[in-house]
């Protein structure tokens, strides 16, 4: 057992445990084999209220059982919670046979466990005096979260198996998501720039020491997927995410370029107001990859894109409206973001409306 902080101890077992202490309750990130539950006494801990995860894989999971025959609740990521309370179901229909799906949810459980809590993407989970805000960052899975928390004075960042100390992948068979492509590097680097946004002090990856520099690390690794995108030069688009910007058409015009899976528009205010014209997936490569995914519970995820760069660069700090120009889902799948983080209202014609306020209501595609 390692004292990292004050109330925060890290336990290694198939992967980095780690304990914060409150009293004599606590909370752990990612619970492994469940061996945590015989270091309690050293913490003078009596139990485990929650065990939080970054991501299904089992190295992180495979013992919560044991924590929840002792009373502790699971919180996990909620775009992997079938992986945790569905996986029996998951791996019953899994295809065995000419298999290109090559994400490495092969490394998901094999019994059902019981969930209580999704950690919502942009959201924030409560204990007692700490709150951890949800971060997603894909990239080891597509589901990962990195969970943000302030703790005896200093911002740290859970990270999961997002990045290695030293600016390292912890693997790089996992950033291919379907045969021969990099789909998983592109979101690593989309992930970790939100990260350093974030301004965190240390980051607790999963495998590996602690990160105690993590900006370094992030531009160190960041580097490093830059030079294996060029690799891959003619397999994908040598173009991360994050790093393709809105084009001025007229000074309160701007064109989110042909690099979002559809064509979004904003007009701006000399008052830094905005008005979106649809808000779309952040890629037009990652889209497809999700649109026809081969796992059998999985839905899309939406990543906020070029809301940073609107403030930062366009001076816009309002979205007020975003216009709906039809019910297709490449067009419209940001906007649920856009009204419950920033209130943004939606104006679309009746037609329209009404099927996206009632979507299930309607037997259309897209």
């Amino acid at each position: 057992m390692e004292q990292i902080l004050p109330s925060l101890f890290r336990f290694d077992d198939t992967c980095s445990v780690y304990v914060l202490v409150h009293g004599d309750r606590a909370l752990v990130i990612d619970c492994a084999s469940g061996a945590i539950l015989n270091e309690l006494d050293r913490l003078g801990v009596r139990n485990i209220d929650w065990a939080l995860f970054t991501h299904h894989h089992r190295d992180q999971c495979f013992g919560a059982t044991k924590l929840v025959k002792r009373g502790a609740k699971l919180a996990v990521p909620e775009y992997e919670r079938f992986l945790f309370d569905q996986a029996v179901e998951y791996w019953q229909q899994k295809r065995v046979y000419d298999n290109y799906n090559d994400r490495s949810t092969f490394f998901a459980i094999g019994e059902n466990l019981p969930v209580d809590v999704s950690l919502v993407d942009y959201e924030t989970f409560i204990w007692g005096p700490h709150s951890f805000y949800v971060l997603p960052t894909p990239g080891h899975t597509l589901g990962s979260i990195t969970l943000i928390a302030d703790l005896d004075g200093v911002r740290v960042a859970f990270t999961g198996d997002l990045m290695h100390d030293g600016g390292k992948l912890y693997q790089l068979h996992t950033m291919e998501y379907d045969y021969g492509d990099l789909g998983g590097a592109n979101w690593v680097a989309q992930s970790i720039d939100a990260l350093k946004k974030r301004d965190v002090a240390m980051a607790f990856p999963s495998h590996g020491p602690v990160i105690r520099n993590p900006t370094d690390c992030i531009e160190r690794l960041n580097e490093s997927l830059h030079r294996l995108m060029d690799l891959q030069a003619d397999r994908v688009k040598n173009r991360f995410i994050h790093e393709i910007k809105m084009e001025k058409i007229s000074e309160h015009l701007l064109w989110g370029t042909d690099g979002t899976c559809s064509n979004f528009y904003v007009i701006r205010t000399d008052e830094g107001k905005a008005l979106f014209i649809d808000y779309p997936y952040g890629s037009k490569d990652m889209f497809p990859m999700a649109l026809h995914s081969p796992e059998p519970f999985a839905t899309l995820r939406f990543i906020e894109h070029h809301l940073d760069e609107l403030r930062d660069t366009w001076g816009i700090y309002s979205f007020d409206v975003v216009i709906a120009t039809h019910i297709h889902d490449d067009h419209v799948c940001g906007i649920p973001f856009l009204q419950k983080h920033h209130g943004t209202k939606c104006w679309a014609l009746e037609d329209v409306a009404k099927v996206l306020e009632s979507p299930a209501d309607w037997n259309t595609p897209c």
